[in-house]
């Protein structure tokens, strides 16, 4: 089991998402912006951070850049999440050391094997 930090300000999603993982045997901690985002990861010492890029307070790149220049959480696995494909936000993403960039609409199966794929290359 893991603990998760899921932040997205969709509430249908996160709860689907966070329902799905749950279900998976996870720890989920949701967040509904940005600044939720950065307080669940520092309260709740996560093993992923699944990260919205457009949220409110602060977007997923704020989010990003807090979390990287923390110790603490340098090496924290930040998969992003996002509505938009492949593109500048995602050569940013990498840039500012997300590991993975997710386009929302994904099968739930999907999202739970990427999830235990990153999950289990974290831990070798």
């Amino acid at each position: 089991m893991a603990t998760i930090v899921l932040a997205d300000d969709n509430e249908d999603l996160r709860t689907m998402y966070a329902d799905i993982l749950r279900f998976a045997g996870h720890d989920v901690h949701e967040a509904a912006d940005g600044d939720a985002a950065v307080q669940a990861v520092r309260n709740g010492a996560p093993d992923l951070l699944i990260l919205d890029l457009w949220m409110p307070r602060r977007n997923g790149f704020e989010v990003l850049g807090v979390i990287r220049d923390e110790p603490a959480f340098a090496h924290l696995p930040v998969a992003m999440l996002s509505a938009m494909g492949e593109g500048d936000a995602q050569l940013e993403c990498f840039s500012l050391g997300a590991v993975e960039y997710w386009v929302k609409g994904m099968p739930l199966a999907e999202l739970c094997d990427k999830v235990e794929h990153l999950l289990a290359a974290v831990v070798c």
